[in-house]
């Protein structure tokens, strides 16, 4: 995991799209704070809480307003990450507030949809 941190942190990556991998890199950090694939995938941009360093995770089964959600804290370097990609994903057409995906918050590219179960596999 270390090795891919490392490969993705600096977001210069010749070969992709420096959205892609500011993205990327942010994503693989918010892994790495125990939450589960699809509690990921369901993030909304205002499940953050960067200031006081937390994220809320909303039940799976539940519904978004549920009082079942819960309060994740983050490390340093995973608000830093989602601080950079939130700066990046702002000139992401479909950030627009007038868009529909607007509110998730891993956006996918080239046009498609935000990021699902299928964009995590390797």
């Amino acid at each position: 995991m270390t090795d891919v941190l490392s490969l993705t942190a600096w977001g210069h990556d010749p070969e992709r799209r420096e959205f892609e991998t500011v993205r990327d890199h942010a994503l693989l950090r918010v892994l790495t704070e125990g939450l589960r694939a699809e509690e990921i995938l369901n993030l909304r941009t205002f499940d953050l809480d960067l200031p006081n360093g937390t994220l809320v995770v909303v039940p799976l089964k539940g519904q978004r307003n549920s009082t079942d959600a819960r309060p994740i804290p983050l490390q340093p370097s995973t608000v830093k990450a989602l601080t950079r990609y939130l700066r990046v994903r702002a000139t992401h057409p479909r950030a627009d507030s007038g868009h529909p995906d607007s509110a998730w918050l891993w956006l996918g590219t080239h046009g498609r949809r935000p990021l699902r179960y299928k964009a995590l596999r390797p």
